[in-house]
């Protein structure tokens, strides 16, 4: 939903939606699948984009 109401309408990048998919792919992989493992090397490439991501939302939720 996030790509048709907010990409498809170049509300956010289409570099966001790709992200936002990566981490929801993992965030549900260490949810269900046995066995993930997730290394603080990875987590660290992910914080400064989530922190981006953030302040874009946050963004469209102050502007109308």
């Amino acid at each position: 939903m996030l790509g048709k109401h907010f990409v498809l309408t170049k509300l956010i990048s289409k570099e966001y939606g790709q992200f936002f998919s990566i981490i929801f792919e993992r965030r549900h992989s260490s949810d269900y699948d046995d066995f993930i493992r997730t290394t603080q090397e990875e987590v660290n490439t992910f914080i400064p984009k989530a922190a981006q991501f953030i302040e874009t939302i946050k963004k469209l939720i102050i502007e109308p």
